[in-house]
């Protein structure tokens, strides 16, 4: 029955690891370069840089389309956020409303205040940062 239970566990740690190696994420950046700064947050940055680390190599800027919204562009960004499939989001700040809606979500948030977004590139890209996630 132990053998099991230990089987069972490394199952699920292995299926756990997997997930965040396959796993896309954000980055809010206010230019579409990757020497750009981290923007402050979800809803005034120009763009989300999509990373998919299956893929390391693919990386996709998305214009901001709620950055100019009047009001409600943290719920407007947090749904298209949820949409794309984003599982962890790296942001220099957060709004509290923003926040409870991607950790209901299950996304991760990360906050890396005034990084280029090379460095975040490097970053997730890097084995070590898979392993201890």
């Amino acid at each position: 029955m132990d053998n099991i239970n230990i089987g069972t566990s490394f199952a699920f740690s292995i299926l756990k690891r997997l997930k965040y190696i396959l796993m896309k994420i954000a980055i809010t950046t206010d230019k579409n370069n990757f020497q750009s700064l981290v923007a402050l947050d979800i809803e005034h940055t120009n763009y989300f840089l999509i990373i998919d680390t299956v893929n390391k190599e693919q990386y996709n800027f998305i214009p901001n389309m709620y950055n100019k919204t009047i009001s409600g562009a943290e719920v407007f960004c947090s749904q298209f956020l949820i949409q794309q499939g984003i599982e962890k989001l790296i942001c220099g700040n957060y709004s509290t409303q923003a926040a409870q809606i991607l950790l209901l979500a299950g996304i991760k948030i990360e906050y890396k205040s005034g990084s280029q977004v090379s460095e975040i590139i490097n970053l997730i890209t890097n084995d070590d940062y898979i392993k201890n996630i």
